[in-house]
């Protein structure tokens, strides 16, 4: 024991005794059973094995050998209570000597203590021990002796979601894995340098992917009749309406759809065109045309033409509200409330999915089911827009066309903020990179081969934090 430690002894009830350490004003607990009677226990570790003696001397060694001293929380290695969250039995002499060598890639001098402080949990997770908490580091490790090249191959991230585990997608590439224990050993050596004692890509901590959540739009309203239409009384009522449905009609020759449309007010009191595609309403997103419009949440044609029955059908059909490239949504594709979960693509300047990329994500056999109905987020998530509302799928897409030729395309970093599954690739330094193509594009067909098109391995299905 160091001079500014001390030992004492906490007392539970009428007979149970447990160490404790006393250290800078605090008691720890130690978890090791203290007391002269050999009593049987579930939430300690045993002062003495059964039938043994319980002298000091013996007691000591326990406090010895279970390293209480080398742990900053004093707590004993094998505590029973905390086992399933934090335990050493994995952690070898070739273990932390992995680790130490990816901690020395990334020119980290850690504290001398990291390596008895250091554990894992039964969900995989790596934690480090801190004077007042086990922290997650969002960082895991699922190599076991004697797996071969594909078992590993053959280990995937299903069920695993309090840490970010994928790093290799192997073929045919549908799932994502821990990869070898070198991406695991490099993830882990990348967490426990931070400040934070945490993989910098995690998406579960800091309610990561709950940010994305509220953004997303999977429920949308739709309409089955025209009762909640705003009537001509309304002041911002405009009367080329009549007319506007007209040329919509007279446009679309190829669908047979059915048309009706009006102005429908949102809780602001703005108007905007709600289209009746066979009987059911869907909100448009475009404005109606005699109001300032309201450029945040609507779609607004110029204004100098707002009106012009002609104009707006034709900016209608170009967004792809109506006619045979009409999205399943009906609502304008350029929309501001859905950019953050589904950017236009193809002409569009405010990007998204090429015609392309949104061709080459679908499966072979589905070709041409999600044409002008597949798209990514801003920070690169595929979503399928539906009739009910636009679907995230949980996996994503990142290809800069422009850094094609330079090696660097697969490598940008998985975004932190996110709520789909992200990284098949592994810069050295630990960093989850999107990956190659190839291994994109099939995770992204995985999930479109979906009923619900979410990937089967999603591991973001609540708000929580790891």
């Amino acid at each position: 024991m160091n001079e500014d430690e001390a030992l004492c002894i906490i007392q539970h009830g009428g007979d149970d005794y447990e160490w404790a350490v006393v250290h800078d004003g605090y008691i720890y607990p130690t978890c090791v059973q203290s007391g002269s009677v050999n009593k049987d226990t579930t939430t300690l570790v045993a002062n003495a094995a059964e039938g043994s003696t319980t002298n000091l001397n013996r007691q000591a060694n326990i406090l010895e050998f279970e390293g209480v001293f080398d742990r900053r929380n004093y707590m004993a290695n094998s505590c029973p209570p905390v086992q399933s969250l934090c335990s050493t039995e994995l952690i070898t002499s070739w273990w932390i000597e992995e680790v130490q060598n990816y901690v020395n890639v990334l020119e980290v001098t850690m504290e001398e203590d990291w390596s008895t402080n250091i554990c894992l949990g039964e969900d995989g997770a790596v934690r480090v021990i801190t004077q007042t908490e086990i922290v997650n580091t969002c960082s895991g490790y699922l190599y076991r002796d004697g797996m071969t090249t594909d078992d590993v191959k053959a280990t995937y991230c299903d069920g695993y979601n309090t840490w970010e585990c994928g790093f290799k997608t192997f073929s045919p590439f549908e799932n994502h894995g821990p990869g070898y224990p070198v991406n695991q050993f490099r993830a882990i050596a990348r967490a426990i340098t931070q400040d934070d004692l945490t993989l910098p890509e995690c998406s579960f901590n800091n309610k990561n992917y709950c940010q994305v959540e509220t953004k997303e739009q999977r429920v949308q309203a739709r309409y089955s009749d025209l009762s909640n239409c705003a009537d001509t009384s309304h002041p911002h009522y405009d009367a080329s309406l009549p007319s506007v449905l007209e040329r919509i009609r007279a446009k679309d020759t190829t669908t047979g759809s059915t048309y009706d449309l009006c102005y429908m007010a949102d809780e602001d009191d703005d108007l905007q065109y709600v289209l009746f595609v066979d009987g059911v309403g869907y909100p448009t997103c475009v404005s109606a045309p005699t109001q300032n419009c309201p450029t945040d949440k609507f779609w607004c044609v110029e204004a100098e033409r707002s009106n012009w029955p002609n104009t707006v059908a034709n900016r209608l059909r170009d967004g792809k509200v109506y006619g045979a490239e009409a999205r399943a949504n009906h609502m304008h594709w350029e929309c501001p409330q859905i950019l953050d979960i589904c950017l236009p693509g193809g002409s569009s300047p405010m990007g998204g999915l090429s015609n392309f990329e949104a061709s080459d994500l679908q499966p072979p056999e589905m070709a041409g089911q999600f044409d002008n109905n597949l798209c990514v987020g801003a920070n690169g998530g595929v979503r399928v827009v539906t009739a009910d509302g636009i679907r995230p799928t949980c996996t994503g897409y990142t290809w800069n066309t422009a850094l094609m030729g330079s090696g660097s395309e697969q490598r940008e970093v998985c975004p932190a903020e996110r709520n789909f599954m992200c990284g098949s690739l592994q810069e050295p330094t630990g960093e989850k990179t999107v990956g190659w193509l190839t291994a994109q594009t099939e995770i992204v067909r995985t999930a479109l081969r979906q009923s619900d098109y979410l990937h089967p391995h999603c591991p973001y299905l609540e708000c929580r934090e790891c």
